[in-house]
């Protein structure tokens, strides 16, 4: 399961740094890591941590 939510913002990561132009990658990763501690039974690990990180 981690690993499936991984792959995709590492892909679109590593296409956007080839081509930087490519907002709809950059977009893949913004749209992916707000979502990110969803996948964690972490309490103290929320959006908000995230952000101020």
């Amino acid at each position: 399961m981690l690993h499936g939510r991984l792959v995709p913002p590492f892909t679109a990561a590593q296409k956007f740094k080839a081509d930087a132009k490519d907002m709809r990658q950059l977009q893949a990763v913004r749209t992916a890591v707000p979502v990110y501690p969803r996948y964690f039974d972490a309490p103290d690990w929320t959006t908000e941590v995230v952000r101020k990180r």
